[in-house]
């Protein structure tokens, strides 16, 4: 039994490209690591401070 579609969370950017190489199913991604969070990128999403520190308007 297979997935209709993949959807990412937390991996690297190296890791999201091998996946979706290998993957038969329809894959996106919703939250990629980054440097700037510590990779913890949902902290972002979770934090006002961070809101501001990195959406900045």
């Amino acid at each position: 039994m297979g997935t209709d579609i993949n959807v990412l969370v937390g991996l690297c950017l190296g890791h999201d490209m091998i996946f979706t190489k290998h993957c038969d199913a329809l894959v996106t991604t919703l939250i990629v690591k980054d440097k700037v969070t510590g990779n913890n990128p949902q902290a972002a999403l979770y934090n006002i401070f961070a809101k501001r520190a990195y959406f900045k308007p």
